[in-house]
């Protein structure tokens, strides 16, 4: 029953009263918390988003241009394009373009690693949604990734390794960007921006032991250009990527078997292969007889333990002076450009050659076995187990045989090593003595066809190369390029001029007497006798006398080399006698300037070099060719050169003996034999060789040819399939028959009846006009001077099984002709001559105060 009364309604009041107030104060609560939850809320927006504007700000900046991999493998190609090395800097990678990439190995990659790349703007977002789902319905046991391709790009480009949320954002913002740029450079071409993005990440990705991208896995793990791999490779190769170290088909193959499996499981699901080729395919991931047992290691795992040959060793060199020349780099930038640039290097190596030479230079055999020992240097790298101090050690020693090497190794550890030592590194470098080096190059371009820069097993890179680098005597050599190349070029002498082997002394060079290296004179001879019996005197003579220092010297700089001093110009030059020396090379392509008619090629080892892309020439090595002889000068010279060929020539054991080649050339070996070098060349190359030991000194006599006998054996081979040919004479020659006494026109009947005719050759215009004045008014004796014109030929019991002269110091028995009036206990007036040098020549009955006097043969 309700009550009305007046007491009642007022109390009523009063609780409604109560009622809304207290609801208005619930309701001003309630507003305040919406209030609180709203500006909460867009304060933690704001935050967010400030964070996330923070990340896109502090994210590196993308071109999409030039998003690519820097690092790149350099391949090496021999003259015919056949790859022969590569150069691997911090990452060994070879490019390799879209359209050679195998459609099923692009599938595979797309099936495991990012379904919908073809469909997403660089961000996976159904992806993302799976990856959460799973994560949060396992308690997050599970976790799965969601980068797409282009994250994984980005993330191996940029290296963005953290997996925290900051980096993801990062990620995933610089995947956005980067593919709507990239559309856009693309002119809109959705297709092609993800076709450049698949090539550049299947570039990029590393692959396990030390490789990176699919084309130098395809080589290593099978022998085979990324092109040719089957579907069951592709997918062993596609395998690898997730985790390198846990799917290596060589370390873990039963891992990668499992994941390769998946994979074409996921590639038959998605349509990209039929059932057949999947049953087909999964059948070879067999670990006893199928894909994996056809996996080869065909490039070393680091490119540490590649050891170069001699030649990419030069040609490394060679190419880091030409880029620093060009580019105004500095050689650190030089070098890494050259192992880290993936530049195509077409070099000038003829592969067959150089494996010839190698051959030789391995073969003990063709080396002296009387001289053989072995320079052994030791490095020792030790720590203190109390004070942790390392120490280095280096020691060397010569020991007689391998099998010694290990006994000098533990005497010198013994030696260096305390109780409280251990051994943290040591280097066991052996090389046998006496060492060699050899070049050979195709005069007609300058191209260096091969090379040998020592003997023995090759056992580090960029060491030292004899060929290239060793300064050395060139002996004789220097005869033909320092006098008598110039004073047959100017036409101031001939092949038949008449010079007097005879005491010689010049005063103006500290009384400077050079010594031949037989015993005794031999009186007047022919320059082309000078050259083939390797005179001395003659040599110098002619320098001081008609060629002159100066001139030579203007000849010799011509002539390529790099490494004279001024303190070479004195009248020893003539006999290779310098302060420092010569390198095979310069010697070489200086030779080779007179075999190919005298022009001078510039000895080069690579003729173009490309970038990665094939796209722009980095370097092209032109020809760089000059005339330093008239092309009659260097015929004549050649002719006389071939008469070192044959007996009583001092090369005549570097003679072929089973293919019919003409060969001229002209041995170098210094009075003490410390080395001995031999340059010849045939109408097609020109080689030079050098034997000695690395440390300077003096070797057997028996050893005297072992270089010419080496020198055989590989340029015989080089030439074994050659067709015949001679060098060419060129039109401005004229022959004529001399008398090899007088030098003059023989007079027929006299001179050649005495067998001192023969025919010369000569510059059209030098040859002599007057008839022999000799025997023009003298009948002599067919003994003449006790020698005839075989005088020189060496003794039957001096001839070796080569036909080769074994002692090159059997003394002559030649006494001077009646012309020769040089025999006076003091000087006349006659006898002291001043040259066009200014230089005293003082002709004496004996030689008196020797000295620096180089004798060569």
């Amino acid at each position: 029953m309700n009550n009305y009364s007046k007491k009642n309604n007022k109390k009523n009041v009063a609780k409604e009263r109560r009622k809304r107030k207290k609801h208005k104060i619930s309701t001003i609560f309630f507003r305040f918390f919406i209030i609180l939850i709203l500006v909460g809320g867009f304060a933690i927006f704001g935050a967010l988003a400030g964070a996330y504007i923070g990340i896109i700000k502090n994210a590196p900046d993308i071109q999409a241009d030039i998003l690519r991999p820097t690092n790149f493998t350099s391949i090496i190609y021999d003259k015919d394009g056949n790859e022969i090395d590569r150069l691997n800097g911090s990452e060994n990678r070879e490019y390799v373009y879209f359209k050679d990439i195998p459609q099923h190995l692009k599938d595979a990659y797309i099936s495991i690693e990012d379904e919908r790349f073809y469909e997403h703007d660089g961000v996976d977002i159904q992806g993302l949604f799976r990856a959460a789902y799973t994560a949060v319905s396992s308690g997050f046991n599970r976790i799965e990734g969601a980068s797409t391709i282009t994250q994984q790009l980005i993330k191996n480009i940029r290296g963005l390794n953290r997996n925290d949320i900051k980096s993801k954002l990062e990620e995933q913002y610089m995947a956005l960007k980067y593919e709507k740029d990239l559309i856009k450079l693309n002119n809109g071409d959705r297709k092609l921006s993800k076709d450049v993005i698949l090539e550049i990440y299947m570039n990029t990705i590393g692959l396990h032991h030390g490789l990176n991208g699919v084309q130098t896995a395809a080589k290593y793990y099978f022998n085979v250009p990324v092109s040719e791999l089957s579907l069951s490779e592709s997918a062993v190769i596609a395998a690898i990527t997730q985790n390198p170290s846990k799917f290596t088909p060589v370390n873990h193959p039963e891992n990668n078997s499992i994941r390769a499996g998946l994979i074409l499981n996921k590639m038959k699901s998605l349509g990209y292969i039929t059932e057949d080729e999947y049953n087909t395919a999964n059948q070879d991931l067999n670990l006893e007889n199928g894909v994996y047992s056809r996996i080869t290691q065909t490039i070393n795992e680091s490119s540490i333990n590649v050891i170069h040959s001699y030649f990419v060793d030069d040609l490394i060199e060679d190419i880091s002076t030409d880029l620093r020349d060009k580019y105004n780099w500095t050689p650190d930038q030089a070098i890494n450009y050259i192992y880290n640039g993936g530049l195509k290097i077409y070099t000038t190596l003829d592969s067959d050659m150089q494996n010839i030479i190698d051959d030789a230079f391995l073969d003990d055999s063709l080396f002296p076995s009387n001289e053989y020992e072995i320079n052994v240097q030791y490095l020792l790298s030790t720590k203190n187990e109390i004070t942790g101090k390392i120490t280095n050690h280096e020691t060397s020693g010569v020991v007689s045989t391998f099998s010694d090497v290990d006994s000098f190794i533990q005497e010198q550890k013994s030696s260096l090593l305390t109780d409280d030592e251990d051994v943290i590194a040591e280097n066991i470098i052996p090389v046998p003595q006496p060492q060699a080096a050899m070049i050979v190059i195709d005069y007609y371009t300058g191209h260096v066809r091969a090379m040998s820069g020592g003997r023995g097993e090759k056992l580090a890179n960029r060491t030292f190369n004899r060929a290239t680098s060793a300064e050395r005597q060139p002996g004789s050599v220097f005869k033909v390029l320092a006098s008598y190349a110039p004073a047959i070029d100017m036409g101031k002498i001939t092949p038949a001029t008449i010079i007097v082997d005879e005491p010689y002394t010049i005063k103006q060079f500290n009384n400077y007497s050079p010594d031949n290296w037989y015993t005794g004179y031999r009186g007047a001879k022919t320059v082309r006798e000078g050259i083939q019996s390797s005179m001395n005197i003659l040599a110098v003579k002619n320098l001081m006398q008609t060629t002159t220092i100066p001139v030579a010297w203007d000849y010799l700089i011509n002539f390529g080399f790099s490494t004279l001093k001024d303190s070479d110009k004195v009248p020893s030059m003539a006999l290779g006698g310098l302060t420092t020396g010569v390198t095979q090379k310069e010697v070489t392509a200086a030779m080779g300037a007179i075999a190919n008619n005298g022009i001078y090629n510039k000895p080069i080892l690579y003729t173009k070099i490309v970038d990665h892309d094939n796209k722009t020439t980095i370097l092209e090595n032109a020809d760089s060719s000059r005339r330093v002889l008239k092309s009659a000068s260097a015929y004549v010279l050649t002719d006389m050169m071939k008469s070192v060929m044959v007996s009583p020539g001092t090369g005549v054991t570097a003679k072929f003996r089973n293919v019919n080649m003409p060969i001229a050339g002209k041995t170098g070996t210094t009075t003490d034999d410390k080395d001995l070098t031999f340059v010849g060349y045939t109408p097609y190359y020109v080689s030079g060789i050098w034997l000695g030991f690395d440390t300077p000194k003096q070797m057997k006599k028996s050893t005297s040819s072992s270089h010419l006998v080496l020198w055989r054996t590989v340029m015989e081979r080089i030439h074994e399939n050659l067709p015949y040919k001679d060098f060419e004479e060129p039109d401005d020659i004229t022959h004529a028959t001399i008398c090899t006494v007088s030098g003059e026109l023989a007079i027929p009947g006299i001179c050649d009846e005495l067998n001192i005719a023969r025919t010369e050759v000569f510059i059209s215009g030098t040859e002599p006009k007057e008839s022999c004045s000799y025997h023009m008014h003298n009948t002599p004796e067919p003994n003449l001077n006790n020698e005839d014109n075989s005088a020189l030929s060496p003794d039957p019991k001096d001839i070796d099984d080569d036909n080769s002269p074994i002692s090159t110091n059997t003394p002559s028995t030649a006494k001077p002709t009646p012309t020769q009036d040089y025999i006076n206990p003091e000087p006349s007036s006659d006898q002291i001559n001043n040259d066009s040098n200014g230089v005293e020549v003082y002709i004496p009955t004996q030689v008196s105060n020797k000295q620096d006097s180089f004798a060569y043969y």
